[in-house]
């Protein structure tokens, strides 16, 4: 009896203990550390870690009572004194959340545009004065000294209207905030997490200057970053492919996604309902940009990947997320990463008398979806302001309304802000990234 009780104690003692936890992976890590926490990638070159990434990161706070700043007076000459601020600072606020907020959030490179102004100081800009540099500054360096394990890349990518002075300012808020922390360039780009942590180093810093080299700054040049300069998002596709087929491994490489409003195209968009920077990037280049993302194999295939509007869902998962699953190919993501039209257009019905109106609709399929929803939202401005729905057993559908039916009725000619979710699992899957779409 006794050895059958040692038995079963111990058999008990057994089914007490905790399991051990999950090991993390890109669609479980907690983001605010994924580069400490994040398994198998502490040997990675930087240089091939996939690093999600902001473009003009410091541009959350601009509104319409935001001035000019020196850079956008140079950049528009006169024009500046016939644009309304509300209007420049809609499509100049690329992203929603500060330099703090985005670190947390899982972002790991920041893009800082600076500017000297008349009144002596030095503020971040995009067309319209930012905060001062020392406050965004001030922001990184909590975030790089709370979480020594996370490294930031840095770029002071662009300088304007600049003096000695004005370097001066920058420089000593550079030292105050980080210090010993920023990685000496003499390390090499190839550099990786272990080694970094080793030294107690977590910044990478860029330097289009060449004024902080002696600090330990990359120079001008560092980072393989094209810029397409186009409203195409096919073009900014193109680019990125051709940018990773010639990825040096030797260089930082960093796949801009973001689109580049002209005046014509910023009048364009806004006649025909993109009336902001968050507008275009959202409905225009996100869901093409997932689509791509998604697709690229997992492994050291990217590098620094940048977004506006980082915060918008995208296949159903974050862009932070998405970037990371680069690493083991964990997409947690369960939406279409786009839905775009394929025709429409009207037709006389005998068997009911009346018109109908028809569109076409397709979208990138999930696996292990067995229905799918289609939902189209009409705006005002956009046409006709009437929202319909419609089920599918497959990634498209036709959406066919007779104009006797008001509450489902859609208008060719109109523009709809076009979504879709899929059934997987007998659960509802979050919506895709939304499309505006003209029947």
């Amino acid at each position: 009896m006794g050895r059958h009780v040692l038995v079963s104690a111990l058999v008990l003692a057994a089914c007490l203990i905790p399991a051990a936890p999950a090991a993390a992976d890109s669609s479980t890590v907690r983001v605010s550390d994924w580069m400490g926490s994040l398994p198998g990638i502490s040997d990675i070159p930087l240089t091939e870690l996939p690093i999600p990434g902001t473009h003009d990161s410091a541009t959350s706070t601009l509104s319409g009572d935001s001035p000019w700043s020196q850079a956008g007076r140079n950049d528009l000459g006169g024009i500046v004194d016939v644009i309304p601020r509300s209007v420049a600072a809609s499509w100049s606020k690329a992203q929603p959340t500060g330099v703090g907020q985005q670190l947390r959030d899982g972002i790991r490179y920041l893009d800082l545009r600076l500017t000297r102004e008349p009144d002596g100081f030095v503020y971040l800009e995009h067309g319209l004065r930012g905060p001062r540099v020392e406050q965004v500054l001030a922001e990184i360096g909590e975030f790089v000294r709370s979480h020594p394990r996370e490294v930031v890349l840095l770029g002071l990518n662009r300088y304007t209207a600049f003096d000695d002075h004005g370097h001066a300012q920058v420089r000593s808020a550079v030292v105050r905030e980080f210090g010993g922390r920023i990685m000496p360039s003499s390390m090499g780009a190839s550099v990786t997490l272990s080694q970094l942590w080793n030294l107690g180093r977590n910044v990478v810093l860029f330097d289009n200057s060449n004024r902080l080299l002696d600090l330990g700054a990359f120079g001008a040049g560092a980072i393989d970053a094209p810029w397409p300069n186009t409203m195409d998002p096919a073009v900014v596709i193109n680019t990125i492919q051709h940018t990773l087929l010639n990825h040096d491994h030797n260089r930082f490489s960093a796949l801009g996604t973001t689109l580049t409003p002209d005046f014509g195209g910023i009048v364009n968009g806004t006649l025909n309902g993109v009336t902001s920077l968050a507008d275009l990037a959202v409905r225009t280049s996100h869901a093409p940009v997932a689509h791509w993302l998604r697709g690229v194999v997992p492994g050291r295939n990217v590098n620094i990947v940048t977004t506006d509007w980082y915060t918008n869902p995208m296949c159903g998962t974050s862009f932070v997320r998405l970037v990371l699953a680069r690493v083991d190919g964990r997409d947690s993501g369960t939406a279409p990463c786009d839905v775009w039209g394929r025709g429409s257009g009207t037709y006389w019905s005998w068997g009911d008398w009346s018109v109908h109106t028809w569109a076409d609709f397709a979208w990138t399929p999930i696996t292990g979806a067995t229905r799918y929803e289609i939902h189209l939202d009409g705006f005002a401005g956009g046409g006709c302001v009437v929202d319909t729905s419609q089920l599918s057993d497959v990634a498209s559908v036709r959406v066919d309304r007779q104009n006797q039916a008001w509450a489902e009725y859609i208008c060719v000619g109109s523009q709809y802000d076009v979504r879709v979710r899929a059934l997987v699992g007998g659960q509802w899957q979050p919506w895709s990234t939304v499309r505006r779409i003209r029947l």
